[in-house]
């Protein structure tokens, strides 16, 4: 019997494709979470609820290396190594090289723009929502997170039951032992009761601001292209797309829930701005 070798190539397309299905789900999930700010009208219970939910899981920090981190990092790497070595011929070209406008080349050569413009902005996500604005635990079980100040936050506050801490706020910051935490004259600490809350307000703090709406919007919109059409590749890939009537249905389908997520991650932010917590 003739010995088969699977290429490395092989390999790390089939490895590529399986961590980025994986992070395709937490996209879902990640969307699906910051649309319950707005979508029932209920200042943000089921938000709060459910971030709460996913603070109580055992061993979080573990969870979140294992199905969220490395997946993103595998796939990332290994998509480095592709945007390095792959040229993108459904431009117009100088005649070196071939110019092909087949649907596919051309959702390819998207494919890898939208991966450009999502590695980016992911770095300025993680480094903001992670560190930046991360709900901090401090005295007395409460949660402290850092915001700018806008018109509306005294108000949302209000009805969140969160307490604003500015920097003259002298008894307030002995009282919740935050002396050593330094805090700029532009800036206000909200200090919540739960994770829930005070990630819901650092999060409606975030869309007041129209360079980060239209930031974030470019965002989702990259994100899901790039979930979706890399989804539809999986599905090519490992044959569940197998005849020209399966693929013409499965790209159909695959527009339709591009739209769809791109709905509830634009709700997310737009939502929020004229139907979120006020």
């Amino acid at each position: 019997m003739e010995n088969i070798k699977i290429s490395k190539e092989f390999i790390l397309s089939r490895l590529q494709s399986l961590m980025g299905l994986a992070v395709t789900f937490f996209l879902f999930e990640h969307l699906l979470t910051n649309s319950q700010i707005v979508l029932f009208f209920d200042d943000g219970s089921r938000f709060i609820k459910l971030v709460n939910f996913y603070q109580s899981i055992p061993y979080l920090k573990l969870v979140e290396i294992i199905f969220i981190a490395i997946p993103f990092l595998l796939h990332i790497l290994i998509g480095i190594r592709y945007l390095i070595n792959t040229d993108l011929n459904s431009f117009p070209s100088n005649g070196k090289r071939a110019q092909i406008l087949s649907s596919r080349n051309i959702a390819f050569s998207i494919q890898r723009l939208s991966a450009y413009i999502i590695g980016i902005i992911l770095i300025f996500h993680v480094v903001e929502m992670r560190f930046i604005k991360y709900p901090i635990k401090i005295a007395n079980s409460q949660f402290l997170v850092r915001l700018n100040p806008n018109k509306d936050l005294e108000k949302a506050a209000k009805r969140l039951d969160i307490r604003l801490i500015r920097k003259n706020d002298l008894n307030l910051i002995k009282e919740f032992e935050i002396e050593n935490i330094k805090l700029k004259d532009n800036k206000i600490f909200a200090v919540a009761n739960t994770f829930g809350k005070a990630t819901l307000i650092s999060v409606y703090n975030t869309f007041q601001n129209p360079f980060e709406i239209f930031l974030y919007s470019i965002f989702v919109i990259a994100c899901a292209y790039h979930a979706i059409n890399g989804l539809y590749t999986f599905l090519l890939s490992w044959g569940v797309i197998f005849s020209l009537k399966h693929e013409r249905f499965f790209s159909i389908l695959a527009c339709f829930i591009a739209l769809i997520l791109t709905l509830i991650g634009l709700t997310s932010i737009f939502g929020n701005i004229f139907f979120g917590v006020k």
